[in-house]
């Protein structure tokens, strides 16, 4: 006791100290986020079951560039969305644009359709492009904008 009474001014700037210690870790706990987490959260919770392999996606660009109205053709995965861009030859009709996306849904399996959201780009220097077409995971086909 007779340290305290003392040393009062240096226990009270020690305690003091620590409090503004605990202060500034509590606040910067729960104001800064942490990185350490993953970017999608638990959004991405079942995917290593349904993983969509590059192999596959290379084979359907392949394939779908080899058709005579597209000229190229290109995918991108990200998180459960699956992106792909297709250019389509000048002259080439919109239907006809969209019966090749169509195809695209042969590539992936049932739980892989039932997983993923699937984007389509139609593109090409037509002044009628581009058309974007969108499936959603419990969707069966795709739903088509223009412009």
């Amino acid at each position: 006791m007779k340290f305290f009474k003392k040393n009062k001014k240096i226990v009270i700037g020690v305690t003091i100290a620590v409090i503004v210690l605990l202060v500034v870790f509590l606040v910067k706990i729960l104001v800064f986020p942490t990185f350490e987490k993953d970017r999608y959260g638990n959004r991405l919770d079942g995917i290593e079951q349904v993983r969509i392999n590059s192999d596959s996606m290379t084979k359907m660009e392949q394939e779908l560039s080899t058709a005579n109205n597209i000229e190229s053709v290109s995918t991108d995965v990200k998180g459960r969305i699956i992106n792909i861009m297709i250019e389509v030859k000048a002259g080439t009709k919109a239907e006809d644009a969209k019966k090749v996306a169509d195809q695209t849904l042969k590539y992936f399996t049932g739980d892989q359709k039932e997983y993923y959201d699937i984007q389509v780009f139609l593109t090409s220097s037509d002044e009628n492009y581009p058309y974007i077409g969108y499936k959603h995971k419990t969707s069966k086909s795709f739903k088509w904008t223009n412009n």
